[in-house]
């Protein structure tokens, strides 16, 4: 579904989604190496063509819009091929992780699961929970003092790297009440706030997009199956190795 919906606003023909879904994959799966490069180097290559495409029959996608004439300060072929790489590979498997660890979530939390299913309206509060409890980011990029600084009680020297890791951020008991405890209704009662989508001028470019997607695939699949619930115990689900994302390898369910 991430994939269906970055391609369709980027305009990637249907007959490539398969291999743009792929190489994105690939780019996030924490491997090395020749395939690393291949994907990569693909990518951009497709990438290239689309923007060569969009920009001699130009439609309705983000892509002809970035290079419609009225833009006051239009990006370059080279930026805006990065931004489609960065919109396809930061946004497909992230949103893919952030749906299928709540979908684990409800199963393993059925208190919750039957708050969300008496009360629909509770989705969007539901979703900002679930990115805080079990979004896929563990860590955010490393970020280098340009000044001796303190960080907490740790001093840090000019040019030292910080590693910020979102998830024990997000079950900080200084900040959030019973961090460990999955609360629906979190999001409603007060006002702490999560760092699973970022902060300020770092926050997601699609942190709307994938909470509107997280709602829409956990809607629909609540409200198609049922009786859904896991079809092995939680302890015996698998999780990729990748330590930049939190995801499950695979998510056995019965319908």
């Amino acid at each position: 579904m991430p994939i269906t919906v970055i391609c369709e606003l980027i305009a990637v023909p249907e007959a490539d989604r398969d291999r743009w879904r792929a190489r994105s994959a690939t780019l996030t799966a924490g491997v090395c190496g020749d395939e690393l490069g291949a994907a990569l180097a693909g990518m951009v290559e497709d990438a290239h063509a689309l923007v060569d495409h969009h920009a001699g029959h130009p439609g309705g996608d983000l892509i002809s819009e970035l290079l419609a004439p009225h833009q006051h300060d239009p990006l370059s072929a080279d930026e805006l091929v990065a931004l489609i790489t960065n919109l396809v590979v930061a946004g497909h498997i992230t949103t893919v992780n952030l749906i299928a660890n709540s979908t684990e979530a409800l199963l393993t939390h059925p208190d919750q699961l039957a708050l969300l299913r008496e009360d629909a309206t509770l989705m969007p509060h539901a979703v900002n929970e679930l990115m805080r409890y079990c979004g896929p980011v563990v860590r955010a990029l490393p970020r280098y003092a340009t000044c001796d600084t303190t960080v907490g009680n740790t001093p840090v020297r000019t040019g030292e790297a910080v590693l910020p890791v979102v998830s024990a951020a997000n079950r900080d008991p200084a900040a959030f009440t019973d961090p460990d405890r999955l609360d629906l209704g979190r999001t409603r009662s007060s006002r702490e706030s999560h760092l699973g989508f970022g902060h300020g001028a770092h926050r997601c470019l699609g942190a709307h997009l994938a909470q509107e997607e997280t709602a829409v695939a956990l809607t629909a699949l609540l409200n198609r199956v049922p009786n859904l619930r896991l079809a092995t115990d939680p302890k015996h689900l698998q999780r990729g190795t990748n330590p930049v994302n939190w995801h499950l390898k695979t998510l056995p369910v019965r319908l």
